[in-house]
């Protein structure tokens, strides 16, 4: 879902990931509605825009900067003024979302590439992608030549930094 892919960007800005699992959590616990289905293991949804939106700011485990943000983009999408929807012009979200106080290059390109899946985005400066590439002599100045498919590469490089930890451990 774009939106719970831009709540979770945001939530997940200059944290881990288990910490920011966590937090999501908690978020989804406290203001998500009830999964109807027999599963012990799942028993809510993420929340809706609306309620992101209206919730109070003491509910979120985070900055309050960064809560902010969660709340205004939330608003702008439960306003219909931020359309996040998986057959939205990429370039005009990337655009909208850069509007948002709080929200930036990396945040914007990964709602375009997870949210709405798009296969042409490139994480210049996401960290696992810059440490995959130098551990493999990948020249990311030189990531033209993956266009249409740069999308692809930043998850093979995700891929390859994670089994580097693994292997390291």
């Amino acid at each position: 879902d774009p939106f719970e892919t831009a709540m979770r960007a945001i939530i997940g800005q200059q944290v881990s990931v288990s910490g920011a699992a966590t937090v999501g959590g908690r978020i989804v616990a406290a203001l998500g509605d009830d999964l109807r289905i027999a599963d012990d293991a799942l028993s809510k949804v993420f929340p809706d825009p609306a309620a992101v939106a209206d919730a109070e700011a003491d509910l979120f485990a985070m900055p309050r900067r960064r809560s902010g943000t969660m709340r205004r983009v939330a608003g702008a999408v439960a306003a219909g003024e931020l359309v996040l929807d998986e057959a939205s012009d990429p370039g005009v979200v990337r655009s909208d979302l850069f509007a948002v106080t709080g929200i930036g290059p990396w945040t914007a390109d990964y709602v375009v590439m997870r949210g709405l899946g798009h296969p042409d985005v490139l994480l210049r400066t996401d960290l696992g992608v810059v440490r995959s590439a130098e551990r493999l002599g990948v020249d990311l100045a030189d990531a033209a030549r993956w266009s249409p498919w740069s999308s692809y590469a930043v998850h093979h490089l995700w891929a390859a930094e994670s089994l580097q930890r693994k292997e390291a451990s």
